[in-house]
């Protein structure tokens, strides 16, 4: 029987309109190939590191972190998803807000498939058209107009030879 293990919650600021997930270990850099495929598919990975692209770069986004002792069921209410898979040598996973600084969580060790859903971007796109309209919409609301509207969650498992992904 599949369970939850551990959950962890927080806005995160996507610097520059994205994130990363990596192991404490991982020599994580920009890997432009890695940043072109997470712009056109919302979240991409090297199995090293994971990149989330937001819609907007002017606000935190809401991020869930769950691990997972086996593949969970789907939740509802998600607009979307992402297959990729995760190596965490030592369970140490850097949350990376680029230029505004990192923190980790830690999760189980070893090679894991990571399933990235994702909501709130196409609310979030329909409210500004711009990043001057975000920072007027943000002055206007005391910053936090969009705060929390685009919502992350990422569910990490044991990786298996049936759930590989590339």
């Amino acid at each position: 029987m599949t369970h939850q293990l551990t959950a962890y919650e927080a806005l995160v600021f996507p610097d520059y309109g994205a994130f990363e997930l990596f192991d404490a270990d991982c020599d994580a850099h920009d890997d432009n190939t890695l940043i072109a495929r997470a712009r056109a598919d919302v979240a991409a990975g090297n199995g090293y590191e994971v990149r989330i692209c937001c819609v907007q770069a002017t606000h935190r986004v809401k991020l869930r972190i769950e691990t997972w002792t086996g593949e969970p069921p789907t939740p509802e209410g998600w607009e979307g998803r992402r297959d990729l898979r995760m190596e965490l040598p030592t369970g140490q996973l850097v949350i990376s807000e680029g230029t505004m600084g990192a923190r980790c969580v830690t999760v189980p060790t070893g090679d894991h498939h990571a399933r990235v859903f994702y909501r709130g971007r196409e609310e979030t796109r329909g409210t500004t058209s711009s990043p001057a309209q975000e920072n007027e919409l943000s002055w206007q609301e005391g910053g936090e107009g969009l705060e929390g509207t685009e919502e992350y969650l990422v569910r990490l498992w044991p990786e298996t030879p049936s759930h590989h992904v590339p």
